[in-house]
């Protein structure tokens, strides 16, 4: 559930955000009721007007042992209790990244275990759950997430695998291919001693780029005009891809190992079909992890408009991991 804490930096501490409390409280029972884990989520994904908690404020409260971050985990754990949550997921982003804080950042791989051993030791004796979203990105895990380690202090750790095209570029690329998708979770999986708290992490995200030089047969390594980019919803895309302007975009279709793109004059994305879900979906049964996170659900179809049924993500899914016989594997897009 997020947001309803944040760590306000001026008092050093952890804090219930009342009003979005309030607003969320109701729905915090009916989750329950259904039998379903509700999780605070703290952390956010830029420095900049955070609007729960910062890498950077992560950083400085890890490598502070002594009162700042015992207290950051007293109070934070008090909260979780009394407000009858199951447990805690943290979203800290880039640790080990110079991005994340300016001082101390070489000490967040040793601080980021030592911070999650402490909640575990205070969470889990009352069966309350620690889960952590990972970054998929090889060069911030190499830096500052201790794989063995960290796992050992989750009961889940959600391998956010989506959006391999970070920074700035000049060039068209697929923005998740499979391949990549399926060379994290088997780096994961190697050094976790139980697959089954490996979730995938994944949202129906697009990135629309802007070509340099407009032409519809464009493909993967075509110029682009690098500070020219759009993320937008899949529904939002899909629906000008395959309705509203279905006959001026050129669709190059995916394979298990890539993604499928597609082009309309200086306009070029590349986006997850239904394929790719499926794809994913069946590696996650073959290397026996956990389950699946999908976040952003409104960017599903959820009102048929592509024509392939309802929500064809979460239909998709559930055929595959749960073996539901009445959903129909859509054929489109």
């Amino acid at each position: 559930m997020f947001p309803v804490v944040k760590y306000d930096e001026s008092q050093k501490k952890v804090v219930l955000m009342e009003d979005q409390f309030a607003e969320m409280k109701q729905h915090l029972k009916t989750f329950q009721k259904a039998r379903l884990k509700v999780l605070i989520t703290l952390g956010d994904w830029w420095n900049v007007y955070p609007l729960t908690m910062s890498p950077k404020m992560f950083s400085s409260v890890a490598r502070n042992e002594n009162n700042v971050r015992n207290a950051f985990v007293k109070e934070l754990v008090t909260i979780v209790k009394n407000y009858n949550f199951d447990g805690i997921n943290f979203r800290w982003t880039h640790p080990g990244s110079p991005y994340g804080a300016q001082d101390g950042f070489l000490q967040d791989k040793v601080n980021f275990v030592t911070l999650l051993k402490s909640f575990a030791s205070a969470l889990k004796p009352d069966g309350l759950l620690v889960t952590y979203e990972c970054t998929a990105i090889k060069s911030i895990i190499n830096t500052g997430i201790d794989i063995p380690k960290v796992a050992a202090a989750l009961d889940y750790i959600l391998i956010y695998a989506t959006n391999y095209q970070t920074g700035s570029y000049i060039t068209t690329g697929l923005i998740t291919p499979s391949k990549e998708v399926k060379s994290t979770l088997e780096m994961f999986k190697s050094q976790v001693d139980d697959p089954g708290k490996i979730i995938l992490a994944f949202k129906p995200e697009v990135e629309v780029l802007t070509l340099a030089n407009p032409n519809k047969e464009a493909k993967i390594g075509s110029n682009i005009i690098g500070e020219k980019k759009d993320f937008t919803c899949w529904i939002e895309i899909m629906r000008r891809i395959y309705v509203t302007e279905k006959n001026n975009w050129v669709i190059t279709k995916g394979t298990n190992e890539s993604q499928t793109f597609a082009c309309n004059g200086d306009k070029w994305t590349s986006f997850d079909d239904i394929n790719a879900i499926k794809y994913r979906m069946e590696l996650v049964q073959k290397l026996r992890l956990g389950g699946v996170q999908i976040m952003a659900t409104f960017a599903d179809d959820i009102f048929n408009e592509l024509g392939c049924g309802p929500a064809p993500f979460l239909r998709t899914i559930n055929e595959i991991l749960r073996g539901y016989n009445d959903c129909i594997l859509p054929s489109c897009p």
